[in-house]
């Protein structure tokens, strides 16, 4: 399996964008970019990790595959915008200002992953939007899970 990049509950490193971002928001600080700033069009594929966990079982309980490998992924590109914006949604008073476009010294290509594969075989279709899904995070981080 080739698995996206993975953003959700239970993400301890705080590595990715949308995790430091939505931590940020539910604990009205400002978001840590000591890693480097993002700029509103930039992005990659990130699969919500119900997703990714649904579709990792999905690979490992089908009966019968036809290819040695799967892209476990949201299937589309999610910008920095984007999850500005959903987190926007929950928490409209977020302290996320990031700058517009593309990084000046990035390729400003949003790449994602084909899911064609895994939709065919196993039937896999990511059931989270960038939308409900930072939702979702927020609504679990809120409720006293781990902070």
């Amino acid at each position: 399996m080739r698995i996206a990049g993975i953003y959700g509950p239970l993400y301890h490193s705080m590595a990715n964008l949308p995790s430091r971002l939505v931590h940020a928001a539910v604990h009205g600080t400002d978001p840590d970019f000591s890693r480097g700033t993002p700029y509103a069009a930039d992005g990659s594929d990130m699969c919500y990790v119900k997703d990714c966990g649904r579709g990792i079982a999905l690979v490992q309980t089908t009966e019968h595959l036809n290819h040695g490998v799967y892209n476990v992924a949201a299937g589309f590109q999610t910008t920095a915008g984007d999850f500005v914006n959903a987190i926007h949604k929950v928490i409209p008073d977020a302290k996320l200002d990031i700058p517009e476009g593309h990084d000046p010294n990035g390729s400003g290509i949003v790449p994602w992953l084909d899911i064609t594969r895994i939709r065919e075989d196993t039937g896999y279709e990511p059931a989270f939007t960038t939308e409900t899904a930072i939702a979702d995070y927020i609504s679990w981080l809120q409720a006293g899970n781990a902070q």
